[in-house]
């Protein structure tokens, strides 16, 4: 659960425009309260706030103008105000204590001030004497009490509504980033214009890599969840960092299976080379992880080029999925190779020969595609040309 100072860096109260103090004040009380579940415990002190304020205005109004004539009108409105200015006492009660609190203060006023104007005076629409007051103080006064009434109404709606708005931005945005981190951006933008289109497309030219880790199932069962979650985590987080320095397109996680694609979802040159080099840093950073956990980790990894096709699968629970026999190679490859190798497809080998180094692994039968020339990446050369 997040406390004041970190709850009130961000969103709205976090702003650097609004001072330390209001932030306090807003989210006083809230505290025990799940982020979520103190949206509208805060509207309900900024109604609050904003209700004493105004009640303070006319109190001071009545005061200046005829204190021994409208004493009852000062203090019911100084009472009125310490009243909703309390609101925040009131969260500890439940969620909906401190709205009942204003809805019972505000009507107790009315009925306090109706009892002491009379019905004529249109204090049950917004509390001024309009008909009473007409009747003892000059039209100045009245007039002034009409203003003061219209700008704290005016007030009081423009921070609820400008607040509302700031909320649904903020929710708005959340749902973006969230919509960007489990899709390519450019998809998420078109998702965002068109939600109803039908996202599907061919590439002709991209890099497929599919990873995973040697002994997994093994390894799960010694560990135990905890600690085999943990270990993941920071593996595929790495894996993250790797893909976003290099230029690829995470697709998705399967167990302890990594795949990912440069190429897509635009189009782009040196996508072999990318996805190469990333092969690479990720046995790198499989031993660094590893390490780290007190395990000796080792990936096998496989990487094919070859048109590809690539689109939305889903409804509800929608994802970026790639698919075709470029898709289906690097699958083969990986499971085909060794621990702590990379295999990389003929049409890879053709394509980066001049900036990579490559062992012939011979020729093999693969399940469902057929025969193929295999090649062991090891490393890149120095000074390399890229595809």
């Amino acid at each position: 659960m997040l406390g004041l100072p970190e709850f009130a860096s961000q969103g709205i109260l976090g702003h650097a425009a609004v001072p330390r103090i209001l932030r306090r004040l807003a989210l006083a009380g809230t505290g025990s309260f799940a982020p979520r579940q103190r949206r509208g415990l805060v509207v309900a002190n900024l109604t609050g706030y904003l209700a004493a304020v105004s009640s303070l205005a006319y109190a001071l109004t009545y005061w200046v103008e005829d204190f021994s004539a409208l004493s009852a009108m000062v203090y019911g409105n100084l009472a009125s105000a310490a009243a909703t200015a309390a609101t925040p006492l009131f969260h500890r009660f439940g969620r909906a204590a401190a709205t009942l609190w204003l809805a019972l203060v505000i009507f107790t006023s009315v009925f306090y001030f109706i009892s002491v104007l009379g019905h004529d005076a249109g204090i049950q629409l917004n509390y001024i004497g309009a008909a009473a007051v007409a009747l003892v103080l000059d039209q100045a006064f009245l007039n002034r009490l009409y203003f003061i009434s219209a700008t704290n109404i005016m007030a009081i709606v423009f921070v609820l509504v400008w607040y509302a708005l700031q909320l649904a931005r903020q929710a708005e945005e959340r749902t973006d980033a969230l919509l960007c981190n489990i899709l390519p951006a450019t998809i998420a933008e078109r998702l965002r214009e068109k939600p109803d289109a039908v996202i599907a497309e061919r590439f002709e030219a991209a890099t497929v890599l599919f990873a995973d880790l040697t002994g997994f199932t093994t390894l799960a069962a010694r560990l135990g969840p905890q600690k085999i979650v943990a270990m993941l985590d920071d593996l595929f987080s790495a894996f993250d960092d790797l893909a976003a320095r290099h230029g690829l397109e995470k697709i998705k996680t399967i167990g302890d299976a990594y795949m990912a694609v440069a190429g897509v979802p635009v189009a782009r040159p040196g996508h072999a080379q990318a996805v190469a080099d990333m092969a690479l840093a990720m046995l790198e950073a499989a031993a660094e992880v590893g390490a780290r956990h007190g395990e000796t980790l080792k990936l096998h990894v496989g990487i094919a080029s070859g048109p590809v096709m690539a689109g939305i699968i889903g409804r509800t629970r929608f994802s970026y999925d790639v698919w075709g026999d470029t898709v289906n190679l690097a699958a083969r490859l990986e499971a085909w190779g060794r621990p702590g190798t990379i295999v990389a497809s003929a049409g890879v080998e053709e394509i980066l020969r001049r900036s990579h180094a490559f062992e012939p692994l011979g020729k093999a039968e693969l399940k469902g595609i057929g025969e193929v020339g295999m090649f062991r990446l090891v490393a890149a050369k120095e000074g390399g040309g890229s595809d």
